[in-house]
């Protein structure tokens, strides 16, 4: 048995499959970029001033972080929706292992779409539409899961786009 073949029967057949980015990366100008090593700076030299050398440490170590992600460009990834669940990148999610989904569409700022896991002690899963139709996601996804009417984006969702966290 081929792994085409044997990839179809363990996730169902495709039914609708696109290619979208991991997340989308906000473009940082030169004022954002001055402002944040401003406040960075200010931060750690309080902390020196304090005397709390933890809190410096951390500031310190969390802008080195933010840096080395910030350089990592998102990788495109291929989503499928199969007759049995949805398969993100290389991991495959039953349809029985979600309560509900939504779709959040405001083009071009937010394109996704929000499955919310049974189990409380998963995060939800986000996918990134890109240029899929959302219509057609979401006319696909309501044969199989209920959707959350009216659920808005997360107030962390928005800041993090506004502030290009």
């Amino acid at each position: 048995m081929n792994m085409q073949n044997e990839e179809k029967q363990n996730f169902g057949v495709p039914i609708l499959s696109w290619i979208a980015p991991e997340y989308v990366k906000n473009e940082k100008g030169t004022v954002w970029v001055t402002m944040a090593i401003s406040i960075t700076a200010g931060l750690i030299a309080y902390a020196i001033l304090t005397k709390s050398w933890t809190m410096s440490a951390a500031f310190f170590m969390l802008a080195i972080v933010y840096f080395i992600e910030h350089k990592t460009k998102p990788e495109n990834i291929p989503i499928e929706i199969t007759e049995m669940g949805v398969k993100v990148k290389d991991r495959f999610y039953p349809f029985s292992h979600f309560k509900t989904f939504w779709i959040i569409y405001n083009p071009p700022m937010v394109k996704t779409l929000h499955m919310r896991f049974a189990s409380r002690n998963n995060r939800d899963l986000l996918i990134q539409l890109g240029d899929q139709d959302p219509v057609k996601v979401r006319n696909l996804l309501l044969t199989q899961l209920p959707e959350w009417e009216g659920k808005e984006e997360a107030i962390t969702d928005i800041l993090t786009r506004v502030f290009k966290l």
